[in-house]
């Protein structure tokens, strides 16, 4: 069970195509769920990473176990972006690393939002 005081946002893992996100098949609802660890800056932060488990229940990703992901494996060679739910900014993944807390340890993702360029 996560604290009362935990911050989540939802959204997808995603290929980042030049100036596009390339989408995969979408569930009806998010598979990838951030609890918000640090934060620098509205538009930076490092977030645990959780996935639908069996009864449709968040679960944390162990990043030993986050090789059988396709987008952690597509993250070691293409630049992979984060389609957060109700956002129709772009948020770009900086990498991601096996960190470990009281409850044990799990996958974190750092994340930025992307600044528009300039055409």
């Amino acid at each position: 069970m996560n604290p009362p005081s935990a911050t989540f946002v939802f959204g997808r893992f995603v290929l980042a195509v030049r100036n596009a996100l390339l989408m995969m098949a979408s569930p009806p609802y998010p598979p990838i769920a951030l609890e918000i660890l640090r934060e620098f800056s509205a538009s930076e932060f490092i977030g645990k990473v959780y996935v639908r488990g069996r009864d449709r229940e968040w679960v944390p990703v162990h990043a030993d176990g986050a090789t059988s992901y396709d987008w952690f494996k597509d993250a070691k060679t293409k630049k992979i972006a984060f389609d957060m739910e109700n956002s129709s900014a772009r948020w770009s993944v900086l990498y991601f690393r096996g960190e470990n807390a009281g409850t044990g340890p799990y996958l974190a993702v750092a994340i930025r939002l992307e600044e528009k360029k300039s055409s």
